[in-house]
């Protein structure tokens, strides 16, 4: 996302990064010596102040707004569709979550899981459906999207990446690694998959070879692993991540379940780290087998391509050469760029839709529970911050949010 607001501003637009919480200073610094202006905290200034958000929107008149998340679009896209309605709005899944959720669900095999994806579902949809402007981060969520919904266009804008140029060789790395977040949940189910079908079998062949589990918010059990496991390490978050990742020889993305690119590989791949990963690590990125990665479903054949690539040198060389041309042919900055301003441009283009018949859209909310306990929470916000004429303000902001889909 940083590559991309970079590319607006490079080709010559104005950007407002809005934040629904406080930013991190380290991060909003970052943004403003680009040239992004960064409107922090915007839960404060949408509920509870309608008034004001909507004076800020009308006096901004921005051209196109880029919502990140469906949670995010059916939260901040009705602020837009009455305050600023010739706004294009643009719903940028990083991947579809819905399907994400339904893949978890056939995992795990539980009724909170499949009740989850469900609603998951419900709501992206209408995000999708909504908005004006769908983008997303491979082909095969393309025609997902052009199958279930009707943006008025849909563009393919995949997650950028670069590649470091000093790139060490395979005789100064040691180890493996896994990356991620472990608010994610996919992260988390992969490590758990992996400590127990996976590392037993890799230390059979390598009863030493090191493992770091990297990235911010590790969970207890991660740190369970690390007590009984020698040679596992926690690391937690990392201020130079890519230099950590080239001290390492192989990176791994054994994940179960997710959707769209998964960034973990790209950033493998960036730093010269050749990467074992299963089929829904691999979706979406066009990786052949062999070739660009080692790619398997089984825990047994991942196992044994972990102890091939950390010990065949020739095999690591070709890999780590292979996932930094791809990044270079289909990821980076240059390959994306164009793609970026096309994309932002032809938003830009499509006439905005409309939205009618709010007296039906209030009776459809009333009757839907969910809705109203939504909006219970919102109004008494609205309440003790404006009183009355803010509570009326907030339910006709209301009355714009996007409806969520029948259940399938």
């Amino acid at each position: 996302m940083f590559e991309v607001i970079r590319i607006i501003l490079e080709a010559g637009h104005s950007l407002t990064f809005l934040s629904p919480q406080a930013n991190d200073e380290r991060y909003r610094k970052a943004l403003e010596d680009i040239g992004a202006e960064c409107l922090c905290d915007a839960d404060r200034a949408a509920v509870g102040r309608a008034d004001e958000f909507g004076a800020y929107l009308r006096e901004r008149d921005f051209k196109v707004a880029v919502f990140v998340q469906y949670f995010i679009y059916n939260r901040y896209a009705p602020y837009f569709r009455m305050f600023a309605p010739e706004c294009r709005l643009v719903y940028d899944a990083l991947d579809l979550e819905h399907v994400r959720c339904e893949r978890e669900a056939e995992v795990l095999g539980t009724d909170e899981a499949r009740e989850n994806a469900a609603t998951v579902r419900r709501e992206e949809i209408a995000a999708l459906n909504d908005a004006d402007v769908v983008w997303t981060v491979t082909d095969v969520e393309k025609e997902k999207v052009a199958q279930l919904a009707a943006p008025r266009a849909i563009s393919v804008i995949p997650t950028i990446h670069a590649v470091d140029a000093d790139l060490p060789g395979f005789e100064s790395r040691n180890g493996i690694v896994f990356l991620g977040s472990y608010r994610h949940r996919p992260n988390v189910d992969a490590m758990a998959y992996f400590m127990s079908d996976i590392l037993p079998k890799v230390r059979e062949s390598l009863p030493d070879v090191p493992f770091a589990i990297a990235g911010s918010f590790p969970t207890d059990d991660l740190y369970r692993y690390e007590k009984e496991w020698p040679g596992v390490k926690v690391t937690g978050f990392i201020e130079d991540m890519r230099a950590f990742l080239k001290t390492q020889r192989v990176g791994i993305a054994p994940l179960r379940y997710g959707a769209g690119i998964k960034g973990k590989i790209g950033d493998y791949f960036g730093c010269g780290l050749p990467c074992v990963t299963s089929s829904i690590g691999a979706e979406g990125m066009g990786l052949v087998n062999g070739q660009d990665a080692l790619i398997s479903d089984d825990a047994d054949e991942f196992a044994s391509a972990i102890v091939r690539l950390h010990t065949d040198a020739d095999l690591w060389r070709n890999l780590s050469q292979a996932g930094a041309d791809h990044i270079r042919r289909t990821l980076s900055v240059e390959a994306i760029g164009p793609r970026v301003v096309e994309a932002l441009e032809a938003a830009a283009a499509v006439e905005a839709k409309r939205r009618g018949r709010q007296g039906l859209r209030a009776l459809g909310a009333i009757l839907r529970p969910r809705e109203l306990t939504h909006w219970a929470a919102t109004g008494w916000r609205a309440v003790r911050r404006g009183g009355f004429g803010e509570l009326v303000r907030q339910f006709q902001v209301w009355l714009h949010r996007p409806p969520p889909t029948p259940p399938s």
